[in-house]
């Protein structure tokens, strides 16, 4: 009976885990539901024309542009997304259900439009995050620290991380560019070359996490346990058999 009841609570802890590192994003890899039909082969998105070309998220401002792969590499999947539009600052965001008191963790890949369009190749880029509850619960700016990148090699900064606490049933993550030292008549209304953003994932890390930074058990350890638990079952099982 022991066996069964640790293999049961294994298999639920095993359960628990793997739900909590689910990515809580839909279309965490900004997937385009669209073919790119400007002459450019951009996705020009803003909030009235092609609002809806990525799954699952919502343009709340200005414009963004979805890029395919064929034009400047994204990080995963076909497609990744330019937070400065065809021209403007856009803001990226989507809504999930979170509960109060819990931790979460974002992770996501970013680099900088190759391009230099009206001379914005030397202008500062940084990603902003922002995590909105009950009022704002986070937010970060992220500096593009590598050198410059090119349409085929983008240098893309992996796994970059963004915590915060939920303190509702619902937490909106919203993603902007912030420009400065643009080149001279250049606004952020009227840019064109941003911080780049692909591959977001959003996951749980549970109530009141340990001193680690709230690391819950991968669920392949767990599984390992399970494992061992059912070898166990097995080994009892063949000594009884013996006897």
């Amino acid at each position: 009976m022991r066996v069964y009841t640790g293999i049961l609570a294994s298999v639920v802890a095993l359960a628990a885990a793997s739900a909590a590192r689910a990515n809580m994003l839909t279309n965490g890899g900004l997937e385009a539901s669209i073919s790119p039909t400007q002459p450019d082969n951009l996705i020009y998105m803003s909030t009235t024309v092609n609002s809806t070309a990525l799954p699952g998220w919502s343009i709340t401002s200005g414009s963004v542009d979805v890029v395919p792969t064929t034009y400047f590499q994204s990080s995963q999947g076909g497609y990744a997304v330019d937070l400065v539009g065809t021209p403007g600052v856009g803001v990226l965001s989507q809504t999930v259900t979170t509960i109060s008191g819990n931790h979460y963790q974002l992770t996501f890949d970013y680099s900088i439009n190759p391009e230099n369009l009206t001379g914005e190749a030397g202008d500062t880029k940084q990603v902003k995050i922002t995590a909105t509850g009950s009022g704002v619960l986070a937010t970060q700016n992220y500096s593009y620290p590598f050198a410059t990148p090119t349409a085929t090699n983008m240098h893309y900064v992996t796994g970059a991380t963004f915590l915060f606490t939920a303190n509702s049933t619902s937490t909106t993550i919203s993603l902007t560019a912030l420009l400065s030292n643009l080149p001279t008549g250049i606004t952020s209304l009227t840019a064109y070359c941003g911080p780049v953003i692909d591959n977001l994932d959003l996951i749980s890390l549970g109530g009141n996490p340990p001193p680690d930074g709230g690391a819950i058990p991968e669920p392949a350890s767990l599984g390992t346990l399970a494992m061992g638990g059912l070898l166990l079952l097995r080994r009892k099982r063949g000594g009884r058999a013996a006897k």
